[in-house]
């Protein structure tokens, strides 16, 4: 029963981070080539700030944390990258090494946990910077994002239960 909390609650977070990594990650930086227009006025050049409305003072906070938050991205995609290539190698050996197997799984599951932890402190460090209308507005795009359209549930609340079976329905399924 532990073993299928604890990997249901990977699997959550995993759905989570994910997406969110995809949110923040790609559709934030599909315009970051863009440069400044002068040293004294910079440009937004992400689309969820620009939606949200951010000023030019908050957008001076969170542009450098953008760019930081896209280079440990990088770094730990590439990492995980490494790692499931990893697998496949130890995978498409003649003789399976079972315990080199579940090492290299503890290492996947420990490097996207990683990645987890550097979206969910990028979210809360957005939080920070944000109004509450932003702040609110931000959490609706992200959950229209993850097909939740017409929820109708105030910030702070599972907005997902009722519509999606979680890991553990997964997870119960794959057992049938």
């Amino acid at each position: 029963m532990l073993l299928i909390l604890i990997s249901s609650l990977v699997l959550n977070l995993a759905f989570i981070s994910t997406w969110a990594f995809n949110y923040f990650y790609d559709s934030t930086f599909a315009n970051s080539n863009q440069q400044s227009k002068s040293a004294g006025e910079q440009e937004t050049w992400s689309p969820l700030h620009k939606k949200l409305g951010v000023s030019e003072e908050q957008w001076e906070k969170i542009e450098p944390k953008m760019k930081e938050f896209r280079e440990k991205i990088r770094k730990q995609r590439s990492k995980m990258q490494d790692l499931r290539l990893g697998m496949l190698d130890i995978l498409s050996a003649s003789r399976v090494d079972k315990e080199a197997m579940q090492k290299q799984q503890e290492k996947i599951f420990r490097a996207k946990r990683s990645m987890q932890d550097i979206v969910l402190n990028h979210i809360l460090q957005e939080k920070k910077l944000l109004t509450e209308n932003q702040t609110k507005e931000m959490f609706n795009m992200l959950r229209n994002r993850m097909g939740h359209q017409g929820s109708k549930k105030p910030i702070g609340t599972n907005a997902t239960k009722e519509r999606c079976p979680g890991a553990a329905g997964i997870l119960g399924n794959i057992r049938e």
